[in-house]
C-alpha cells in the first residue's frame, strides 16, 4: 500500500508538471501571437497615420500654391509631433504632379496627385492687357510698378526728360514689342528715366514675342445675386457722392455707369457697366469679392483710386490721363483692350498682391489649383 501511494503521488506530480508545461507553452504561444497582433495593429496604425500625414502634405502644398500662384512650385518639408512629410513637385509631359511622403514611427507612405491650373494666366501679372500698355510720365510725374507686366500686343514706356521717372521691378513682356522711349532699342531722352530692375537707356532685359495671356471669365450673375441679396443692387446709372459703401455680402452691383464724386469708400468690391472716378474711390479689403470691375466698358480715373487689395478689371480700357491723378493699387490691374496712363504732376504706385475674388473663372472647384486625381 505504501508503495502504491508513492507511485500515485509520483503520477500526480508528473501530471501536474505536464499540465504546467502545457500551460507555459500555451502562455508562450499566446504571448507570441499577441505580440504579433500588437505589432500588426501598431504597423497598421502607423501605416494609416503615415498616409494621413502624407495627405496633409498634399493639402499644405495646395494651400501654398493658392497663396503664391500655380508657378510657385518649390519642394519643402515639415515636421510635426506625429511625424513628418516631404513634398516634391514634378512635371511629366503636360502633367503636373505633387508627391508627398509621410513618415510616422519609421513607417512611410507616399501620396501622388495630379494638379492643374484653373485661374487665368493674367492673374499672375501686376498689369495685363489684351492689347496695348502705354505708360508715360511727363514732368513731375512718377510711376512705380512692383510686379510683372504683359501686353498681348505692345508695351510703350516713356519717362519725362525733366523730373519724370518710371521704376519697374519685375518682368516686362509683350507678344509684340516692348518699346522704351520713342525709338525701339535706341536711346533717346524719353527712355533715360525709364528704369526696369534698375536699368535704363534700353539696357534692361525685356521679353518680346512672349506667349499671350488669357483673362478670367467673371460670373456676373453670381455677383449680381449677392448684391441683390444684401440690398446693394442698382438697376441703372448711379452716382455716389461722399458715400461709404459697406455691402453685407461684400459687393455692390450697378447695371449702368457708376460715377464717384467727392470721397467714396467701398468695403469689398463693385461691379458696373462702366466706372468713372471724378473724385476719390478708396477700396477696403473685405470678404471674398474684392474687385473693381467695369464689365462692359472703361474705368476712367480723373481723380484718385486707392485699393487696399483688389482685382481691377476693365472690359475695354483703363485710362488715367488727368493732371494730378493718383493711382495707388495693391492687387492686380487688367484690361481687355488697353491701359493708358499719361500724366503730369501724377503719382502712380502699383504693387502686385495676388487676389482671386469669388466668381473669377477658377473652375468648378472655386479655387485656382484643382486636384485632378489621387494615387494613394
Amino acid at each position: 500500500m505504501i508503495k502504491s501511494k508513492i507511485q500515485n503521488k509520483g503520477s500526480i506530480l508528473i501530471l501536474v508538471m505536464v499540465f504546467v508545461l502545457l500551460m507555459s507553452a500555451t502562455v508562450l504561444a499566446f504571448t507570441s501571437v499577441l505580440r504579433g497582433d500588437i505589432e500588426l495593429v501598431k504597423r497598421a496604425t502607423l501605416n494609416e497615420q503615415a498616409k494621413n500625414i502624407a495627405e496633409s502634405g498634399i493639402n499644405h502644398a495646395r494651400a501654398k500654391l493658392e497663396a503664391g500662384g500655380f508657378d510657385s512650385q518649390t519642394d519643402f518639408a515639415t515636421t510635426m509631433d506625429t511625424g513628418s512629410y516631404v513634398v516634391t513637385f514634378s512635371q511629366v509631359g503636360t502633367r503636373y504632379l505633387v508627391t508627398s511622403v509621410g513618415t510616422s514611427g519609421g513607417v512611410s507612405r507616399t501620396v501622388v496627385v495630379e494638379i492643374r491650373k484653373n485661374a487665368a494666366s493674367a492673374l499672375d501679372y501686376l498689369i495685363g492687357v489684351g492689347n496695348t500698355i502705354r505708360l508715360r510720365c511727363f514732368p513731375f510725374a512718377t510711376i512705380s510698378l512692383n510686379g510683372d507686366i504683359h501686353a498681348n500686343d505692345m508695351v510703350y514706356l516713356s519717362g519725362g526728360p525733366v523730373l519724370g521717372r518710371m521704376d519697374i521691378t519685375g518682368e516686362v513682356s509683350a507678344t509684340g514689342e516692348v518699346k522704351e522711349g520713342t525709338i525701339h532699342y535706341l536711346q533717346d531722352k524719353f527712355d533715360e528715366n525709364v528704369y526696369i530692375n534698375g536699368q535704363s537707356n534700353d539696357s534692361a532685359t525685356v521679353e518680346e514675342g512672349a506667349p499671350r495671356i488669357d483673362f478670367p471669365v467673371f460670373d456676373y450673375e453670381l455677383h449680381k445675386a449677392a448684391a441683390i441679396d444684401s440690398g446693394d443692387y442698382y438697376s441703372g446709372n448711379k452716382t455716389f457722392t461722399d458715400t461709404t459703401l459697406s455691402p453685407a455680402n461684400g459687393i455692390v452691383y450697378v447695371e449702368g455707369i457708376a460715377t464717384f464724386k467727392g470721397v467714396c469708400t467701398v468695403s469689398g468690391g463693385i461691379v458696373a457697366e462702366k466706372i468713372r472716378i471724378n473724385g476719390t474711390l478708396i477700396q477696403k479689403k473685405y470678404g471674398d469679392y474684392n474687385m473693381v470691375v467695369a464689365r462692359g466698358g472703361n474705368i476712367s480715373v480723373f481723380g484718385r483710386i486707392d485699393t487696399e487689395e483688389a482685382l481691377i478689371y476693365a472690359q475695354q480700357d483703363f485710362v488715367a490721363v488727368q493732371w494730378g491723378a493718383i493711382v495707388d493699387i495693391n492687387g492686380i490691374l487688367l484690361a481687355g483692350r488697353k491701359i493708358n496712363i499719361d500724366n503730369v504732376f501724377a503719382n502712380i504706385d502699383y504693387n502686385y498682391v495676388r487676389t482671386i475674388p469669388t466668381g473669377t473663372g477658377t473652375g468648378d472647384s472655386g479655387t485656382e489649383v484643382e486636384i485632378v486625381s489621387w494615387n494613394r
